[in-house]
């Protein structure tokens, strides 16, 4: 009771606030600087604005990086070089410093590329960021692919969080033209909480370095024992999986409670060359598993819902509300008019 009490209060103070007090999101858009890759020679594909590079193995290889300053202060920069990954919705990033990748990788960038780990540029100046770039002697097919991250370092803080502003300029480091297989593998299937809801999850893997776009996942999910369908799988979103990485694929169990039992995961994976992967894997859902996986999403979600009558209180408080609101302007709408007779 009391957690409603409060609640009611908190969500009447925040509409009054929100009702009386002026936009100040314009200004957090001026992020202040930017960023643009100095394109070399062995540029590949001279109409990208990141790099795109032809190199050679055991051979060593300076880049630069404009950082341009538009604010009206000096400004520190973090820098980051990032391998790229596949993220948690299905699509390469270059955000994380330290993602899981397969071990077929060929090489991590963050070993063969130098960098200072910060820069500082003066107000409304422009400093070029240097990075060195060391090609093991061991040849390799394919693309290494990464991002250049550079971080604006800020002490400006909105409730308790820091603000951090990002730009990033892709890396693709290839030594030939030379075409590589696709290929897909399927790791495991086990159950999981993912984006706090049940799920069942895929772990898939691209074993090769190239990366793969237009991914398409259809599929169902079967009782293994009497084949009848549980869930149905058809995901279309345009999704990618990055070179060397591993892809936890998740399955939305629609918010319903994870069953204990024994099932079946057919899958098919294709992309946009007609390249088609078929995966049929056994998988178990045990009782432990499910109950604690329910506890953590389904009882908690349950747990934390308000009753209806919550709801209505509230939107009794916000027609009361506005009722105040415009008897008030009413009113000085009055007496504007009585002063100026």
């Amino acid at each position: 009771m009391k957690r409603i009490s409060y609640l009611l209060s908190v969500v009447l103070v925040i509409l009054i606030g929100f009702i009386f007090k002026e936009d100040a999101w314009a200004a957090a858009g001026n992020v202040g600087f930017n960023i643009e890759a100095v394109l070399p020679e062995n540029q590949v594909d001279k109409t990208q604005s990141y790099f795109d590079l032809r190199v050679k193995p055991a051979t060593s290889q300076k880049i630069q990086v404009a950082v341009n300053n538009t604010s009206a202060v000096e400004s520190e920069y973090a820098v980051h070089v990032n391998q790229a990954y596949t993220n948690t919705n299905g699509f390469i990033d270059y955000a994380q410093t330290d993602a899981p990748l397969d071990s077929s990788v060929p090489f991590l960038l963050k070993d063969v590329i130098e960098y200072p780990a910060k820069i500082k540029v003066a107000a409304k100046k422009t400093e070029f960021l240097t990075l060195t770039l060391n090609i093991p002697k061991e040849s390799f097919k394919g693309q290494v692919l990464g991002g250049i991250q550079v971080t604006k370092l800020t002490d400006e803080k909105e409730d308790a969080i820091t603000n951090q502003y990002s730009y990033v300029i892709g890396l693709n480091l290839t030594e030939s033209d030379a075409p590589v297989k696709r290929n897909l593998e399927l790791v495991s299937v086990k159950p999981a909480v993912s984006f706090e809801k049940t799920s069942v999850v895929a772990k898939l893997k691209n074993p090769v370095a190239e990366a793969m776009g237009h991914l398409k996942y259809v599929g169902i999910v079967v009782v293994k024992k009497d084949n009848q369908t549980v869930k149905k799988i058809n995901y279309d979103n345009e999704m990618s999986i990055a070179p060397n990485s591993v892809y936890d694929f998740a399955i939305d169990w629609d918010n319903e409670p994870l069953v204990a039992g024994e099932y079946t995961l057919h899958l098919t994976v294709s992309d946009a060359l007609k390249n088609s992967w078929q995966f049929d894997q056994d998988f178990t859902i045990t009782k432990q598993e499910a109950s604690a996986i329910n506890q953590a999403t389904i009882n908690r979600t349950n747990q934390n819902k308000l009753p209806l009558w919550v709801f209505i209180i509230i939107g009794i408080l916000l027609a009361l509300l506005l009722f105040f609101i415009i008897l008030l302007i009413m009113k000085r709408k009055k007496e504007q008019q009585m002063i100026s007779n």
